[in-house]
């Protein structure tokens, strides 16, 4: 790629020799100048010197080179601009512009859009949402109206917006590698992109290969504010991905007792079972440093102590496993059946003996635990 320096002395190159005889100077063999930069670059430089003096006839020509030669895909021109790091907000609103008012046209592909959510360009996306869903229909009615004078209410222009918003279908363009862009902007929390985004129609409800929506993203990611405005915009609280886990089962996962609270507090299942028979409550008691205030407001809001996963064993077995005392005292403190037995006829305490817990054993032998039979 070249640098600044080298782009604007091709640029100023061009503006002076005239893109027609910079074209008639053979773009595929280039001479003096020209023979220093690539191909490609040229070619970008000069749609740009064309774009900036909005100058249609040359344009013309240079689609026609590029159909021609090959040098560059036809779709890939305002792709190229952008990755070459010179499409500026003023730019844009050229290409746009010159798309609705001419024969011309810039393809504005999936490839842009995508570059642009991941590098969090907020105006230009704005830009490009704010104008680029609007066809040249949609611009010829309203000159058409303006041309015979007929008037034009406000709620037919509104008809006319909602007519042409419907027309595309956002979320065709979000098919990426299993991903939307509205998972991919939960996942990097950027809240403004992601208003956007709904605004124009993303679906909030679209899922990847996992069978996850946006808002698993946004919980695994911690994004505590996205969380919240995609509920507030109607988000399944409820979606289950392929594995049988809700959005509540990510906030146990990662120990996020904020995230658990307003998904509880949205009407999250507390009892939901995963495809293994367990709970929120037992993810919260395996993994890593289990979270106290997290496993205490789950049984607070009704979740089953004494649940049992496809092995027989209850949450407590996985506390204990872990050797989280105060945990046990709490879960048993609230029911936990300190002598429940598993599929393999193995009780708490037995689980406490094997990862050498004396704490936890001494505790529950005081809890009236049955040593005799289990150890």
């Amino acid at each position: 790629m070249i640098n600044q320096e080298k782009y604007n002395k091709l640029y100023e190159y061009i503006k002076e020799e005239g893109i027609q005889q910079v074209i008639l100077n053979k773009i595929d063999s280039p001479r003096g100048i020209l023979n220093e930069y690539d191909k490609k670059d040229i070619i970008i430089c000069l749609y740009l010197v064309a774009i900036d003096n909005e100058d249609l006839e040359s344009l013309m020509k240079l689609n026609f080179e590029i159909s021609k030669n090959k040098i560059i895909e036809e779709t890939d021109i305002v792709y190229n601009i952008y990755i070459k790091n010179l499409l500026s907000v003023n730019r844009l609103k050229k290409i746009i512009s010159l798309n609705f008012g001419t024969e011309i046209h810039f393809e504005i592909t999936t490839k842009l859009l995508i570059s642009l959510i991941k590098n969090e360009e907020i105006k230009l996306i704005k830009i490009l949402f704010n104008n680029i869903l609007f066809d040249n229909n949609f611009v010829l009615s309203l000159l058409y109206y303006y041309k015979y004078k007929k008037s034009l209410s406000n709620s037919k222009l509104q008809n006319f917006i909602i007519n042409e918003k419907k027309k595309i279908d956002l979320n065709q363009l979000f098919d990426y590698d299993d991903y939307t862009f509205l998972s991919y902007s939960c996942e990097k929390g950027n809240e403004e992109i992601i208003k956007c985004l709904i605004k124009q129609g993303a679906n909030i409800e679209k899922r990847n290969q996992l069978g996850e929506t946006p808002l698993f993203n946004a919980c695994r990611s911690k994004k505590v504010n996205i969380v919240k405005y995609l509920l507030e915009c109607g988000a399944k609280i409820n979606r289950e991905n392929i594995l049988g886990e809700t959005p509540l089962f990510i906030a146990c996962e990662i120990k996020n007792e904020m995230i658990a609270k307003i998904l509880i507090d949205y009407g999250a299942e507390i009892n939901k079972e995963d495809n293994d028979g367990e709970t929120p409550l037992f993810i919260a008691c395996e993994y890593g440093n289990l979270n106290k205030n997290l496993i205490k407001m789950l049984v607070e809001h009704g979740a089953l102590v004494n649940k049992e996963n496809e092995y027989g064993r209850t949450p407590l077995f996985y506390v204990i496993e872990y050797g989280n005392e105060d945990i046990v005292k709490y879960l048993v403190q609230h029911g936990a059946d300190i002598n429940k037995k598993d599929d393999n006829g193995n009780t708490p305490i037995f689980f406490a003996y094997k990862n050498k817990k004396d704490n936890i054993i001494k505790y529950l032998i005081d809890q009236g635990a049955d040593k005799v039979n289990n150890i």
